[in-house]
C-alpha cells in the first residue's frame, strides 16, 4: 500500500480470501490546512491479476476551528530586552467535527 504523502497511512486486513471483503482504515493529519482542500491518494496492491492496483482518493474541506489574528507575526528587538506581541485566537461558530472510521 503507498500514500501520496508521510502525513497520511492506512492500515489494512492482511488476508483476504477469495470473495471475502478486507477493512481498509485511513489515518491523514490535516493539521495546517485549516479552511482549506485537503486531497490524498492511496494505492492499494493486490495478488488479483485482473486488478493488481486500486487507487482510492480521499478529500474535503478541513474545517478551521479557530480565527488567529494576526496570522503571523515576526519578533525584532534589542538583545536582552524584552519583546511583546498581542495575538487573538477566536473560536469559529458553528463547527461541526466529524470521526470517520
Amino acid at each position: 500500500m503507498e500514500t501520496s504523502c508521510g502525513c497520511t497511512t492506512a492500515g489494512y486486513t492482511k488476508t483476504v480470501a477469495p470473495g471475502e471483503k478486507g477493512i481498509i482504515s485511513v489515518k491523514a493529519d490535516t493539521t495546517g490546512y485549516g479552511g482549506r482542500l485537503f486531497n490524498r491518494r492511496i494505492i492499494v496492491h493486490t495478488n488479483d491479476p485482473n486488478h493488481k492496483s486500486v487507487q482510492l482518493n480521499i478529500s474535503g474541506q478541513v474545517n478551521k476551528f479557530v480565527q488567529i489574528t494576526p496570522e503571523f507575526v515576526r519578533l525584532t528587538g534589542i538583545a536582552g530586552q524584552p519583546v511583546k506581541v498581542s495575538i487573538d485566537i477566536i473560536p469559529e461558530k458553528n463547527i461541526l467535527l466529524n470521526s470517520f472510521q
